[in-house]
């Protein structure tokens, strides 16, 4: 079944894509997402932020290679529902995510934008366990 964006989430989206462009251009950003080279902690995890209102960076972290590095989300909240921009490892790391979300709002998640597809980016949504309600 195809369902399209409505309106304000397409516009959320859009606002987030044109955000996201013009910080990257504001500052010289850490290039590592290891984080024992950023001076992070895993007990500093998982953790969120808002970017600007009704828009949150979530951060978990995955262990490969020997090393620990972050991973990333956007939540996006419309009032049609919430957006989800890229995804996590694994089911544990999904439900951590989906507990943010409820305490961020009541809304449903209605949408999920994935740069790729493969097992790294949408291994937390292949049970029902994350969904929203």
């Amino acid at each position: 079944m195809s369902r399209s964006m409505s309106a304000p989430a397409h516009a959320a989206v859009l606002s987030v894509a044109l955000l996201m462009g013009a910080l990257a251009h504001a500052a010289e950003p850490m290039r590592t997402a290891n984080i024992a080279e950023r001076g992070l902690m895993p007990s500093e995890f998982p953790r969120h932020h808002a970017v600007v209102p009704n828009v949150y960076a979530y951060e978990d972290l995955l262990t490969s290679d020997n090393q620990t590095i972050t991973t990333n989300c956007l939540i996006v909240v419309t009032s049609d529902g919430v957006v989800i921009v890229d995804g996590q490892d694994n089911a544990k790391q999904g439900q951590a995510l989906a507990e943010t979300i409820k305490k961020l709002t009541p809304q449903p998640v209605k949408y999920m934008g994935l740069p790729v597809n493969f097992r790294g980016h949408t291994g937390a949504f292949c049970r029902p366990v994350i969904v929203v309600p």
